[in-house]
């Protein structure tokens, strides 16, 4: 029996539990081309988009090798794995904030007017300096020769080194997403240009001498001349605050899925700070309830065991019936 569910089980037992080995799980080839100063950019993976076009479907047809299609192309989310950070993400940002769906759906209504370089203004507002483009299936194919495992699917076009945090050399006012999109589509702006829903100005000049982040806090050391507006890459959200000098200063929606506060002349710490106070109470929640668990366990009464006085065994009972089995009656069994 053993033999036939061996027979049965080990032809599709890949199929049924897919395997891997040691090295899928290394960084991939296309990460060792991009700068190990991984936290200081990012890649908008455009190649991610054309989900539905003929190429990425050739791509994801190639059965087994798919798992490797997507590690080898730096597919959404394997690039964390490897420190390299994503945005402009198709998918991913829709279930995200309402400012990142209104920016993706900004990129996609301007890459629609017509534009030829689209993306230009948007990898100068989002950090981006590589850009993720599918390469030539065929072209491809013949390189790996049909072994899509080596497959490298995309090309990373380099971009110029747009910072994070940067002074905008340029305000522009939009009344809303609309309008941001109907000037990007026309209009000609620098790749340090601030588009804003408040009354602008002609802003200063100012230099970001450092910047020190973690996940949920940034200080960023400036030098302002005159009155300037540092725009900071990082999405809006009503639990972020931001403080100059240890005062609080108010954070405007900038460049629809970003944010930026105005700087006053000289020089300043400017600090970021993401505390949800919901993700707090949880945790004192989750806290207070583990606690009355270890409590309720150690207050658990114990279950009684048997006395060691007990004996060992107990006569055994033979129970003997008449030659009518009428009557019953215990009878000790003769040893």
């Amino acid at each position: 029996m053993e033999l036939f569910l061996c027979a049965d089980v080990i032809p599709i037992a890949e199929e049924v539990n897919p395997r891997m080995p040691r090295r899928f799980f290394d960084p991939p080839p296309a990460a060792s081309m991009l700068p190990k100063n991984r936290a200081d950019y990012r890649i908008f993976h455009e190649a991610d988009w054309y989900g539905t076009e003929e190429i990425a479907r050739k791509y994801f047809s190639t059965a087994s090798s798919v798992y490797w299609v997507v590690r080898n192309g730096l597919f959404p989310m394997t690039p964390a794995g490897s420190g390299i950070r994503t945005v402009l993400e198709r998918d991913y940002d829709k279930t995200a904030l309402l400012p990142t769906i209104d920016l993706t759906d900004s990129v996609w209504d301007v890459k629609r007017s017509g534009r030829g370089d689209w993306y230009v203004p948007f990898l100068a507002m989002s950090n981006a300096w590589y850009r993720a483009e599918y390469r030539d299936f065929e072209r491809e194919k013949k390189r790996v020769k049909g072994d899509f495992k080596k497959s490298i699917p995309v090309n990373l076009t380099p971009a110029p080194h747009y910072p994070r945090y940067y002074f905008a050399d340029q305000l522009v006012t939009i009344r809303d997403r609309a309008d941001f999109v109907k000037k990007l589509s026309s209009g000609s702006y620098s790749a340090r240009v601030a588009f804003i829903g408040g009354p602008s100005f002609v802003p200063g000049n100012g230099v970001v001498r450092g910047v020190r982040e973690t996940a949920n806090h940034a200080v960023i050391d400036v030098d302002s001349e005159g009155q300037t507006f540092l725009v900071m890459s990082v999405t809006p959200h009503k639990y972020w605050t931001v403080t100059i000098d240890g005062r609080e200063a108010t954070s405007v929606v900038t460049n629809i899925g970003y944010q930026g506060v105005t700087v006053t002349p000289g020089h300043h710490r400017i600090e970021m700070d993401y505390a949800n106070p919901l993700v707090q109470i949880g945790g004192g929640v989750s806290a207070i309830t583990a606690l009355l668990l270890i409590v309720l366990a150690a207050m658990r009464p114990r279950i009684p065991t048997r006395s060691n006085t007990m004996p060992a065994y107990e006569e055994a009972i033979h129970v003997v019936a008449d030659a009518q089995g009428t009557h019953l009656e215990p009878a000790e069994i003769e040893t």
